[in-house]
């Protein structure tokens, strides 16, 4: 089994699915870019780390409803 994610991390995902949810796909590199380049959060308010973790669990969240 893996690790819980910490609360944070699901509280910031599902702020950005409800904001930008019709623009997202559920691809993994996608929401990274989109992370990154659209909502300029990395690297002055995110670590890589954090930023993947993000998006792992916007992936997850949009495979879920859209599948």
């Amino acid at each position: 089994m893996g690790t819980a994610l910490p609360g944070k991390f699901k509280r910031v995902g599902n702020q950005i699915i409800e904001k930008y949810g019709d623009v997202l796909e559920p691809d993994f590199e996608y929401v990274k870019r989109f992370l990154t380049d659209t909502l300029k959060l990395y690297p002055s308010q995110m670590t890589k780390r954090m930023r993947n973790m993000i998006a792992g669990y916007i992936v997850r969240k949009l495979k879920k409803v859209k599948g």
